[in-house]
């Protein structure tokens, strides 16, 4: 387009045209924008919308939406792309509830619908929530949310008398472990119980804190295990409060959280188990 193809006085628009073509996304006749999202929350609807500027001159909206259904999985939508530049583009939950952190995003352009084919360019990537969307325009600029983390706390049921309780970490998420809280309680069989964290890799264990305290038989102790916490113990029988300190560790998916006891009975039993972790939704 030069500024002769245009009315006499629409300055403006020529403005505006060569803005978007210099900084613009370019996108072909055949090619497709694709929506991929993974989402640790569910039900919702993720929507990619946004403007081309054809090299006509004329503004055409496009509009993708994917819904995911199942929270720890993805969902991939794509739509036949009009040639020109993207000059704005946007992704936005559009129902249900996405906090901080829960949602990984990315708008791309590919010679394809099939998602495992690899994109020909990334125009957002980014984590939007049900009030921060992800946003690109096209003056030179492109907001690109980072991969935000957000802090969660993951309770675990009660495993059965006599047994270790144990996590792994989902699929599409890392975590980094604040803190551990639980209660053992013993049952009357004599014998000196030795209770701790353990992390593993999913088969090695990476690290591993066991107390130094014996609990012994009959006894409600309360542990709690923390990076940089001191080491405290008190009693007042038949109750215990422990805490240790444990490494501020990643861990990745497949990893695992659970206890390690020494001298654990058959009627002893693990009970109101927390972990809060700082969980960042990787996905893909």
């Amino acid at each position: 387009m030069h500024p002769t193809d245009l009315a006499v006085g629409d300055e403006i628009a020529y403005l505006r045209f060569k803005s978007v073509r210099n900084n613009g996304f370019w996108v072909d006749t055949g090619d497709f924008l694709r929506l991929a999202v993974y989402s640790q929350a569910s039900p919702l609807t993720v929507t990619a919308s946004g403007r081309i500027l054809t090299t006509a001159g004329v503004t055409v909206p496009f509009l993708i939406n994917t819904v995911v259904s199942a929270a720890g999985s993805q969902a991939v939508q794509s739509f036949p792309a009009t040639q020109g530049w993207i000059e704005t583009a946007i992704i936005s939950i559009t129902t249900g509830t996405a906090q901080p952190g829960d949602v990984l995003a990315r708008l791309e352009v590919a010679q394809s619908p099939i998602a495992a084919l690899a994109p020909l360019g990334v125009i957002i990537t980014g984590n939007p929530d049900s009030f921060l969307p992800a946003v690109y325009t096209a003056d030179g600029s492109r907001v690109v949310n980072p991969r935000s983390p957000r802090v969660r706390v993951v309770t675990i049921s009660n495993p059965a008398a006599g047994a270790e309780w144990a996590t792994t970490v989902p699929a599409g998420v890392q975590w980094q472990l604040l803190d551990t809280a639980y209660f053992l309680t013993t049952n009357a069989t004599v014998a000196n119980r030795f209770s701790g964290l353990k992390t593993t890799d999913g088969a090695t264990i990476t690290a591993d804190t066991i107390s130094n305290l014996a609990q012994a038989a009959s006894v409600n102790a309360q542990y709690t295990f923390a990076p940089s916490s001191p080491v405290v113990t008190l009693a007042s029988l038949p109750s215990m409060w422990l805490t240790f300190p444990f490494p501020l560790l990643s861990l990745l998916a497949g990893h695992t959280v659970g206890t390690h006891t020494v001298a654990l009975q058959a009627g002893d039993q693990y009970s109101a188990i927390r972990l809060s972790v700082l969980e960042t939704v990787v996905g893909f």
